[in-house]
């Protein structure tokens, strides 16, 4: 395990990596000094069967375990339930009303008088993704009601969260069904649009073994130039895509399904 002293290290270590040789210094560099540094450190301290162990970790990642939950404000906690029930199906799980903690409310930043603190918190999981949705209204201080719809290449902040599907077309229609929805262009000519097919030369794989797979290149050309997907803004700012057809990335809770022939034909 990483320990936070040897994290503050490695923070020592990169701004001076960085003095040294400029902002564009590669990780690996980084790395390298971080494990001589534990070497030399344990040839003082004779743990050396320890050091071995951690000499291949890179600090800054060893403390995560996984995904929590995405947390989403919102302005009305029981219509916000409502809302992601008929678009998601969603399973409540937990529900905290009128909530009042000074530790939580020191944790979400509030220092001063965070026993006037008021919040109504609502856990609920969409089925088939392993995804909680923390939905939270802010009762005191109130909760700011401007709703910000940005554009998909604005910057600051998560742009979007995507969400894979077994029937595009139907979910596109489930998703026009609900008024409160903001389709990403408002044009009648907007929908679930196909990737067109790209060459292996427009990306590359960090692996270098792969990289030099042709198989393994023209796989991703493949899944790639399947992939169907569109952008949809719900009522409370969160801007969602679902996609048909990227295998190969994020969780799968079933096989793909078939590629839509119509669909590459474009009918």
């Amino acid at each position: 395990m990483t320990h936070f002293s040897e994290l503050s290290e490695y923070k020592e270590i990169k701004q001076t990596t960085i003095t040294r040789n400029g902002p564009n210094n590669s990780q690996t560099e980084v790395t390298r000094e971080v494990t001589e540094r534990r070497v030399e450190r344990t040839d003082r301290t004779g743990s050396g069967a320890k050091a071995l162990i951690q000499t291949n970790e890179q600090p800054g990642h060893a403390f995560i375990r996984g995904v929590s939950h995405i947390n989403i404000g919102v302005t009305d906690l029981p219509l916000a339930i409502d809302y992601y029930q008929r678009l998601f199906n969603v399973t409540p799980v937990r529900i905290f009303e009128q909530f009042r903690n000074i530790g939580f409310a020191q944790a979400a930043g509030f220092l001063d008088q965070p026993e006037q603190v008021s919040v109504s918190i609502a856990f609920v999981e969409i089925p088939g993704t392993g995804l909680t949705l923390e939905l939270m209204q802010y009762h005191n201080p109130p909760a700011q009601k401007v709703v910000r719809a940005y554009k998909v290449n604005a910057v600051g902040g998560v742009r979007h969260i995507a969400l894979k599907v077994v029937d595009i077309d139907l979910a596109f229609a489930h998703v026009k069904s609900l008024p409160e929805n903001q389709l990403i262009n408002a044009s009648p000519e907007y929908k679930p649009f196909k990737i067109d097919p790209i060459q292996a030369s427009e990306f590359r794989l960090y692996d270098p073994d792969l990289e030099a797979d042709k198989a393994e290149k023209d796989q991703v050309c493949r899944i790639v130039g399947n992939i169907r997907y569109f952008y949809f803004i719900d009522p409370h700012g969160v801007q969602w895509e679902f996609e048909q057809g990227h295998a190969g990335i994020g969780t799968d809770t079933g096989p793909e399904p078939e590629p839509d022939i119509d669909a590459q034909n474009g009918e």
